[in-house]
């Protein structure tokens, strides 16, 4: 006996509130601005539709390698929030019916 059958099931967006912690030198400082610019541009690329799929998952690994190509930055940390309060930190989840979208970025940087 062979049987076959589809299953349609509707896709969910994982909204993830995103904060990254940014060190960076003091010398630049006077130039936060065009490095505000330049890391919102870097989360955005790494963060459009056409480099996601369903059921894969975020990691602040992938933000931080992403973002290392800014000279500038000396140290970066990543936290992920969502509505489950089990799939926030450091990890986002999504399963196969799931893709991970941005919500709100929030940039904090340190000036050493």
């Amino acid at each position: 006996m062979l049987t076959d059958y589809v299953c349609i099931r509707n896709g969910i967006i994982v909204l993830v509130e995103t904060v990254i912690d940014l060190t960076v030198n003091k010398i630049y400082k006077k130039l936060k601005e065009e490095l505000t610019v330049k890391v919102t541009n870097k989360i955005n690329e790494f963060f459009a539709l056409y480099n996601w799929d369903y059921g894969q998952s975020l990691q602040d690994t992938d933000v931080i390698k992403f973002l290392s190509s800014i000279a500038e930055l000396s140290y970066i940390t990543a936290t992920f929030t969502t509505n489950d309060p089990g799939n926030s930190g450091a990890i986002v989840t999504a399963k196969f019916n799931e893709i991970i979208r941005p919500d709100t970025l929030t940039f904090n940087f340190t000036f050493e």
